[in-house]
């Protein structure tokens, strides 16, 4: 799409530029330009394409080199072509200037133009390159602070069960220990989300052990088949509803996650019992939705979102993923 913008945009130029040579008005100039443009973009376009992975392994400069003069030499082999067979169909795709004067010129200006558009491609990548860098590098630091703090608590959970309830403690560091196995063997993968529900359920597991009859969990979740996430992306926002939320409750509370599908979207909303906002004395809870957020704009651009909302005795956090994600 972008390359058939960016060649209807120089039809247009070359059809606006003022020439003395050429009668014919600007409809029945710009249909012939347009044409013969866009042949020559896709035909660089599909060399260039065709050549891509021999052209990646070069060096950059070489690599460059390589691409703009293949364009010139598609480019003046296409005019060569144009101006023989232009006079027996008359369609003048270009100021007339003679056969050889418009093999020139096309080739040039065709060479300006793609030396513009290889330059683009390159600055682009390199921006869009150290965009995901910093994304990854950011989402990594996220990460590396959440780990400790939820194996803190769960740690904690595990020595205050030891004496009273040993058959309890020996299988929460069980589930502790498939938790940290599964999220370390994910790494930087996606992970099905039928997993990373798993390793949450496992999580409320532990900290039900804890909280006891505080914990209230109403869970109605319908896992998509086809869909992928990054790890740690659920159970975060678990974390947060219980750190935040019914932890600091004298009577506890109830935490509510369930899901939804609309359209080519899956919605997971995690709802919890909460304190007041000036009565929460507990600080970091942006962290995890930092995290959340930056994985999910280095993986899926602007179709995922978080979206969380405060309410006077709630707090409500709501993935939105894309269907489609792998």
């Amino acid at each position: 799409m972008v390359i058939v913008l960016g060649a209807e945009l120089v039809a247009l130029v070359v059809v606006l530029a003022p020439t003395s040579e050429y009668e014919g008005g600007f409809w029945r100039r710009l249909g012939p330009v347009s044409l013969y443009v866009q042949w020559l973009a896709l035909s660089c376009a599909v060399i260039l394409c065709s050549l891509r992975t021999a052209i990646l392994r070069l060096p950059t400069l070489l690599g460059g080199w390589l691409s703009w003069s293949l364009c010139v030499v598609v480019c003046a082999a296409c005019a060569l072509g144009v101006s023989a067979l232009d006079p027996a169909l008359g369609w003048t795709p270009t100021m007339p200037a003679g056969p050889m004067a418009f093999v020139f010129n096309s080739t040039a200006l065709a060479g300006l133009v793609a030396a513009a558009g290889l330059r683009y491609a390159f600055v682009h990548t390199q921006w869009r390159l150290q965009v995901e860098a910093k994304a990854r590098a950011e989402a990594d630091a996220l990460q590396a602070r959440i780990r400790p703090h939820f194996l803190f608590n769960s740690l904690n959970t595990i020595a205050a069960l030891i004496d009273s309830a040993p058959q309890a403690a020996e299988e929460a560091t069980l589930d502790l220990a498939d938790l940290f196995r599964a999220s370390l063997k994910a790494g930087e993968d996606l992970i099905d989300i039928d997993q990373e529900l798993e390793l949450t359920r496992r999580y409320l597991s532990i900290e039900g052990l804890r909280l006891g009859d505080r914990l209230q969990l109403d869970w109605q979740v319908a896992a998509p088949d086809r869909l992928r996430i990054p790890p740690l992306i659920v159970q975060p926002l678990v974390e947060n509803a219980i750190y935040h939320g019914v932890q600091q409750l004298v009577a506890g509370g109830r935490i509510s996650v369930y899901s939804r599908q609309d359209g080519e979207q899956w919605h997971l909303q995690v709802r919890n019992d909460a304190p007041a906002a000036e009565a929460d004395h507990h600080q970091g809870m942006g962290m995890a939705q930092d995290y959340i957020r930056a994985r999910l704009r280095q993986c899926f651009g602007d179709r995922a979102d978080l979206v969380v909302e405060r309410g006077a005795d709630y707090y409500q956090a709501q993935l939105r993923l894309p269907m489609e994600s792998q």
